[in-house]
């Protein structure tokens, strides 16, 4: 089992050093230990399971404003507060973002993994019941999907373009090899350097084409022989 992938936001190294030894200890890793706002930003991402986040943080943007805007782009990562801050100004502006936790420091061990634990088991929990596959990072938003929904995916220069099955665009700077690496092989296949297609998405094809609708995907020499292939195989289990 995939162990749980936690970002320890703490701005004392000694601090961050001895959560980071309590969480290894107990089954969980260290995805990264960040400072700042700044540097904890371009972490949020679907392979990160929790943030632990301190409330004075290195510059000027403190852990209650990662947390808003956690909330603000509606990432789906929990974050419990550790912080020194327990006057009753920090506490109602911690509440405002909705945190999973708020522990006060010294840390305790004891505390701090039975919360992680709670947190976790909670956050997979609501997730069996309102399933998404994945979230993709849009220019302007966060946007949890199946997998099911996205019909095919097309580069655009520096910007990638998802079309999905609602008629919806999304726009991303994650290059195609990222999301490849995101999406289950046997759904999506990578048809021409510019193009990643939903199998189950495709209505017909030749040896030189795929068409999606009235979307017309061309089929690379290259990679003709695997494509081919994975669409024989559905082809013949649709029989």
């Amino acid at each position: 089992m995939k162990k749980p992938q936690i970002i320890i936001v703490e701005d004392e190294i000694l601090i961050a050093d001895t959560i980071e030894r309590y969480i290894q200890k107990n089954g969980m890793q260290a995805a990264a230990k960040t400072i700042s706002f700044e540097e904890t930003i371009p972490l949020l991402t679907n392979d990160i399971d929790l943030l632990l986040l301190d409330i004075r943080l290195y510059g000027e943007k403190s852990g209650i404003e990662i947390g808003q805007y956690i909330r603000d782009k509606q990432i789906n990562i929990p974050f419990i507060y550790l912080t020194s801050q327990s006057d009753k100004l920090h506490l109602d502006l911690a509440k405002l973002t909705q945190p999973s936790g708020y522990l006060n420091k010294p840390i305790q061990k004891s505390s701090l993994i039975s919360m992680i634990e709670v947190v976790l088991f909670n956050h997979r929990a609501i997730a069996d019941v309102n399933h998404y596959d994945f979230t993709i990072k849009a220019i302007d938003k966060y946007v949890k999907l199946n997998f099911s929904d996205v019909m095919y995916i097309e580069a655009d220069h520096v910007y990638v373009n998802l079309f999905l099955k609602s008629g919806e665009k999304l726009i991303t700077r994650q290059s195609l090899k990222q999301l490849l690496h995101e999406l289950p092989e046997k759904e999506f296949i990578q048809v021409h350097r510019s193009f990643l297609v939903n199998i189950q998405h495709i209505d017909k094809w030749n040896t030189n084409e795929l068409f999606i609708g009235e979307k017309v995907i061309p089929l690379s020499r290259g990679r003709k022989k695997e494509v081919m292939e994975s669409l024989n195989k559905v082809a013949n289990f649709a029989k």
